[in-house]
């Protein structure tokens, strides 16, 4: 039996107790003979130095098992401190139990290449099969690494948590732009006010507004820091108390505002004019909203510099179509009357600058006197 060459990442017993809710992600790399050489050494000294420098960065140690003898000129005490201890002369039943052990505490992703690494890719949490192994270890595994290099298992975690961060931020921001249409109702119906905004008002804004920016928002580009944060656990709910903390102080500013508004200009010029404002300010407060929401816990001013090609084109989308709305022909369907430029100019800042109030100051106190269970290492690399 040829060698072996195990790569083993996990969070140790102390960070399981310091960090109770968040997962502790193993990975276990048990490949042989030349795809030894190729997972994790053809790819250079500097790159693998890289790519475990970046996998202890998000918390995770690492242990390799691999022969005793290291090969010349790369003695084990040059590598990473996690990646220096080691253990040898691995044989498959020594890696199906060492990766059953891990399973009781962690989340496990095993890679392999052989006949007798199925087993241990059918009972992790995740199978990685080197594309260059055998047909039976790629049909027991989950994910096939084509390239046989181990800096794209990295990889592969950066995309999948910026699809999470980005199903987040589309949650959040259709549940606080619904929160906030709904609060309207609601509260009009407490203080027994006319209900500010007719139906198809609100179908527009949920077809042409909603849609015109939660999918750019699906899109976003990935934050700098995203791969400095610590794994959250699999059952840690996909919006946490801050998170909804937040979206429950932006639908009642919504709703608040909408409805201070909507009674302002009702009773200076009548209801359908009140009715026209209100709704014109509480689609300005949905577009910053936008805004607000493309980082969870990032400065709406730092996230400015990011660009975002496609969040541009959808709030260009909605601002161009609302002003259809205001005063094109979609006027009389949308139960629109003319109102004052003055009037829209006046009330569209002060919906502007409402959500970016409430939502910096949510952030700058959730950043400085909360500790956040995905709260970013101060690492090396940052």
């Amino acid at each position: 039996m040829s060698p072996a060459l195990v790569v083993l990442l996990r969070l140790g017993a102390r960070s399981l107790r310091l960090h109770k809710l968040r997962s502790s992600l193993s990975i276990l790399g048990v490949v042989f003979g030349v795809a030894a050489v190729v997972a994790m050494s053809s790819v250079g000294e500097g790159a693998r130095r890289e790519t475990l420098a970046q996998i202890a960065a998000l918390g995770i140690d690492t242990v390799t098992l691999k022969p005793p003898a290291p090969p010349a000129g790369e003695p084990a005490a040059t590598l990473p401190r996690a990646a220096a201890e080691s253990l040898s002369r691995v044989i498959p039943e020594h890696k199906y139990r060492i990766l059953s052990l891990l399973k009781k505490k962690d989340i496990t992703a095993m890679t392999g290449d052989g006949v007798n690494d199925v087993p241990a890719l059918t009972s992790a949490h995740v199978g990685i099969a080197m594309g260059s192994g055998a047909s039976i270890a790629k049909d027991a595994s989950d994910i096939i690494l084509i390239d046989d290099n181990f800096k794209s298992i990295v990889d592969a975690m950066r995309e999948g948590r910026i699809i999470y961060a980005n199903i987040r931020r589309m949650l959040f921001y259709l549940l606080s732009t619904n929160a906030g249409e709904v609060l309207v109702a609601v509260g009009a119906l407490l203080i027994g006010l006319p209900v500010p905004l007719v139906p198809v008002q609100i179908l527009w804004i949920n077809l042409v507004t909603d849609t015109s920016m939660v999918i750019p928002l699906g899109l976003e580009p990935g934050e700098k820091t995203i791969m400095n944060r610590q794994p959250n656990g699999p059952e840690a709910p996909i919006l946490d108390k801050l998170l909804i903390s937040r979206m429950v102080l932006i639908a009642l500013a919504m709703a608040c505002l909408t409805l201070g508004i909507y009674v302002i200009y009702s009773n200076l010029y009548g209801h359908e004019y009140g009715r026209t404002i209100a709704f014109s300010s509480l689609v300005v407060m949905q577009w910053v909203n936008a805004f607000c929401t493309r980082s969870d816990y990032e400065s709406l001013f730092s996230r400015l510099k990011t660009f975002s090609a496609p969040f541009y084109i959808g709030l260009t989308a909605a601002v161009g179509l609302q002003m259809l709305a205001l005063f094109g022909p979609l006027r009389d369907l949308l139960h629109i009357t003319p109102v004052s430029i003055g009037d829209l100019v006046i009330t569209g800042a002060i919906a502007f600058g409402t959500p970016i109030l409430i939502s910096e100051i949510h952030k700058f106190f959730s950043r400085h006197y909360f500790r956040l269970e995905h709260r970013e290492n101060r690492s090396r690399l940052g």
